[in-house]
């Protein structure tokens, strides 16, 4: 079982490299901050008040490493445009860094394992290569859905074995992702930048088909990758489905992220307007201590 578990560990830390083998030390960070405070979380049983510390600082230094390698350069940006425009002439600083792929899926999850052992809903794991394996699978790696360690993580305790039956549904499922992504979702992807590239020469008619295809291409884009992903590994269905809501011809796309509730929801969805069931994404965590 350590031997499949560290092989997904290199497989991941390899394709996660490829692009980029720097930001492998970020990956890396997260995760042995978070193995850490699990294990001084439950080294500290008993004790809420030092429980509250620890995993308070771990959410800290998560949540900064994100905010600074993600948002750090953006609000420079647009906090010296603004200075500029009433006159102002700053020397603003900027990182001038590339965002690293992925860093806001596994950054989210493995705080998941770390506040689930806060609140005593997993126990800490001791085993880091299941862990590592845990935060940096590869197939949710950089396209998520973030999971939840309660649902994910035991996985990595067990040995894995081949199910013929189980590849050959696997192989079916993966050839529907293909082909939601390459042929619904590619091919109105050619029509609507043909349609948008010259939209102001388009009919009334046209602009509204291009915005159809465009549902269609964004439908294919999101959903293709989860009967792939789910082939890899047991996921809870996060991110339900697009649909269309017939009687008011909407089309529309549900997040079910009710699985992520600590009390408030780790992510917070609400509904846009009263008659609608278009729901959209809080990007921000909402953690309870």
């Amino acid at each position: 079982m350590k031997w499949q578990n560290f092989l997904v560990v290199t497989a991941s830390y390899i394709f996660y490299g490829w692009w980029d083998i720097r930001f492998l030390s970020l990956i890396i960070l997260t995760s042995s901050f978070c193995f850490v405070s699990g294990l001084l979380i439950e080294r500290a049983e008993g004790n809420r008040k030092k429980q509250k510390i620890i995993n308070t600082i771990n959410i800290l230094l998560n949540i900064g490493i994100l905010g600074t390698f993600k948002y750090f350069d953006f609000f420079s940006t647009n906090i010296e445009t603004a200075l500029h425009s009433l006159g102002f002439e700053p020397d603003w600083i900027t990182l001038d860094i590339l965002l690293p792929v992925g860093i806001s899926f596994y950054t989210l999850q493995a705080l998941s394992y770390s506040i689930d052992v806060y609140q005593k809903k997993i126990s800490a794991c001791h085993d880091p290569i299941a862990f590592f394996a845990f935060v940096s699978f590869f197939p949710q790696l950089v396209a998520g859905p973030i999971e939840r360690a309660t649902n994910l993580l035991p996985q990595f305790y067990k040995r894995r074995t081949f199910d013929y039956n189980k590849a050959i549904d696997g192989c079916r499922q993966m050839l529907w992702g293909f082909f939601k992504k390459m042929i619904i979702a590619d091919n109105c992807a050619m029509a609507v930048n043909e349609i948008w590239g010259s939209y102001q020469y388009q009919s009334g008619f046209t602009l509204l088909l291009g915005g159809l295809l465009f549902t269609f291409q964004i439908y294919g884009d999101l959903v293709s990758v989860f009967p792939v992903q789910k082939q890899a590994e047991n996921k809870a269905d996060n991110f339900g489905g697009f649909f269309v809501n017939q009687p008011k011809i909407l089309v529309v796309g549900v997040f079910d992220i009710s699985v992520w509730g600590f009390g408030c929801d780790w992510f917070s969805a609400r509904p846009l307007c009263a008659d609608t069931r278009f729901y959209f994404l809080a990007d921000v965590p909402c953690v309870p201590f």
